[in-house]
């Protein structure tokens, strides 16, 4: 199985412009800078740019000769200029990614399946979901229509969130909408969340149902539980629900942070049982200062648990110097973490070398490499490894609040509130 999360392909990059301009985005033909610098190249930069499309099609021929079953997609298509997009050219951008994998996955020999789950840049601006926004998930169930079966397409339509099973097997792909649980979503302050109270409610019957038919359930979610991006009152209930189910699920799968990470779910009312493992990949996009990334999983086909995962990435000077991509594997999990597989979670999340799992965390970047003895990184990569929610790893944190950012996920947590009448 393959996982790419955070695309953010940009229709405006342009070859042989600044990476490091004084815009928000660059690598476009407005990019300038007074500093020497490399420019961009053919695949991309290494700077506050995302990525061309030449890189995509890079990875759909590289993934296409790995022989995996099938693939996940864990959203986030969309630049990052949300001074400037409008809604269509989301959908612009989503119908092009997908009909880039398209080209390759519905014309190989197995016509490899893929599952998507929406992310927060899905919405223009990006976290501004409303209560509704029936426009924006009937366009983005059109365009995805084909990857989606009836029950699927009726509650993506109706709520960005769907259940499928994976071909005639017993594992079942359950997709969520982080929008509806969004920390940085300033209209859930005046909202009654039945959105989030749905989904929930949803996702208990189907976690139900899957026990019931004795179902293997991978879940896929944009946003891990922790760090500043789930409300907590969100993070806590899907946590009960991995609790209750920890059987069925054999696998939590998110993207969002642009970083290479795995957090470790505990029991409900244990924190020192450790019960999954969420697997946080990597971007694909170089938004900001990083490499591409996308992994593989090996999978065991009888059980559905992920037994070890290679986290593959880009070679971006090569590649740019040379006009040719070249993938290659980083580091494989289990020889990293020194384990016989990924089931062995206290192991892995005590991991000693922390200086060689911020490397990875960075994607490779210099920005990572530079900083790997730094005690603020090393205890935020902890952090995540160790919390469930974002009051649990700001705790975690000391916590040394910034005016500027975590004070205003701390507020936003704490005033839109609980889910009231909620059963």
């Amino acid at each position: 199985m393959a996982q790419i999360t955070d695309l953010h392909v940009d229709p405006k990059y342009q070859k042989g412009y600044s990476g490091n301009c004084n815009k928000p985005i660059c690598c476009r033909n407005d990019s300038k800078s007074d500093n020497p610098e490399p420019h961009s190249g053919k695949y991309g930069f290494e700077g506050k740019c995302d990525i061309p499309k030449e890189l995509l099609e890079s990875f759909v021929e590289d993934v296409i000769n790995r022989n995996i079953d099938f693939m996940i997609w864990t959203g986030d298509n969309a630049p990052h200029d949300t001074w400037e997009g409008e809604q269509p050219k989301v959908y612009e951008i989503a119908e092009t990614i997908k009909k880039t994998i398209d080209s390759k996955f519905k014309n190989s020999d197995t016509k490899i399946p893929v599952f998507y789950s929406l992310g927060n840049h899905e919405k223009y601006p990006n976290d501004d979901y409303k209560d509704n926004e029936s426009e924006m998930l009937e366009e983005m169930t059109k365009i995805f229509d084909d990857y989606l079966d009836d029950n699927a397409k009726s509650t993506f339509k109706e709520g960005g969130y769907y259940s499928m099973k994976y071909k005639d097997t017993n594992l079942r792909i359950i997709a969520l909408n982080c929008l509806v649980c969004d920390c940085f979503n300033f209209n859930l302050f005046n909202s009654t969340k039945e959105h989030a109270k749905n989904m929930f409610r949803w996702l208990e019957q189907e976690l139900q149902n899957a026990e019931k038919n004795n179902e293997f359930v991978y879940i896929l979610n944009h946003f891990p539980l922790n760090g500043d991006f789930t409300l907590t009152e969100c993070a806590k209930r899907m946590q009960a629900l991995f609790d209750r189910y920890e059987y069925n699920i054999r696998g939590i799968f998110s993207g969002h942070t642009h970083l290479d990470d795995i957090e470790g779910i505990s029991e409900y009312f244990n924190h020192d049982k450790i019960i999954h493992l969420n697997y946080i990949a990597p971007a694909f996009t170089t938004f900001t200062y990083l490499l591409p990334s996308y992994r593989i999983y090996t999978i065991d086909e009888e059980t559905m648990q992920v037994l070890d995962y290679e986290q593959i990435r880009f070679n971006l000077t090569k590649s740019n110097e040379e006009e040719k991509p070249y993938w290659y594997s980083a580091y494989n999990a289990t020889k990293f973490f020194g384990v016989k597989n990924m089931s062995e979670y206290d192991k892995i999340l005590n991991v000693e070398d922390i200086e060689g799992y911020l490397i990875n965390r960075y994607a490779g970047s210099q920005n990572g490499i530079n900083n790997k003895k730094d005690a603020k990184r090393q205890k935020e990569a902890r952090c995540v490894m160790k919390t469930n929610n974002f009051d649990e790893y700001f705790q975690c944190l000391d916590p040394e609040v910034s005016l500027s950012y975590d004070f205003l996920y701390v507020f936003n947590n704490f005033f839109i509130g609980p889910f009231e009448d909620f059963d």
